[in-house]
């Protein structure tokens, strides 16, 4: 598969755009912000879509299955020990899961050459599940995962699965886990940068 240039720059200029519209209308997480425009100055790739991980609560029967499920809770910066406890204070009509997930991206290259680059450097900071995603005439998609995660239950009828006397220490180790997964985007930023130094040095 070729890609072609003229189109892979194209969709570039295009999520550029689209990057500098979501920051204005408050939609883009400003803790990726930088990060973003890192990647932007790199020659060959450019960002797609990216989530810097985010704490979930659905009501389902599995936390993997879709319909007829629904989302109670979500945020991408942090749970309280209030919201935890308004939420499993009212019973489920399936169950409560909530899973913690962690930074993912999706980066378009426009040669396996500047795909196997991000490759490497994404793994050396810890997005030890990253991969091509898929190959097109708009471009090489990598997928940036960083294999932090967390999925427990909560809530089964009657049954609560936390001890609401250790509330604020359960509480502690999900945000902990966010944590870790914003670290790993930290390692990424670093790892771009000095690749950038580098590339300038030489």
């Amino acid at each position: 598969m070729i890609v072609d240039r003229d189109l892979w720059f194209r969709e570039r200029d295009r999520f550029y755009s689209r990057m500098i519209e979501d920051l204005y209308i408050g939609y883009l997480d400003h803790g990726i912000l930088d990060l973003l425009k890192m990647i932007f100055r790199l020659e060959g790739v450019f960002p797609k879509s990216s989530c810097t991980g985010r704490i979930t609560i659905v009501d389902s029967q599995y936390p993997w299955r879709r319909r007829g499920s629904s989302i109670v809770y979500k945020s991408h910066y942090g749970l309280s020990g209030s919201d935890l406890l308004y939420i499993i204070g009212k019973k489920p009509l399936y169950r409560y899961w909530i899973t913690v997930s962690g930074p993912i991206m999706h980066l378009s290259c426009v040669n396996l050459k500047t795909a196997h680059k991000m490759l490497r450097l994404a793994r050396d900071a810890g997005f030890k599940h990253s991969g091509i995603f898929s190959l097109g005439r708009k471009g090489i998609t990598v997928e940036l995962i960083s294999g932090v995660s967390m999925i427990s239950i909560l809530r089964d009828g009657e049954e609560i699965y936390i001890d609401l006397d250790r509330i604020d220490e359960y509480v502690s180790r999900v945000n902990d886990v966010l944590r870790q997964g914003r670290s790993r985007l930290y390692e990424l930023k670093n790892a771009i940068l000095k690749h950038i130094r580098g590339e300038s040095n030489g």
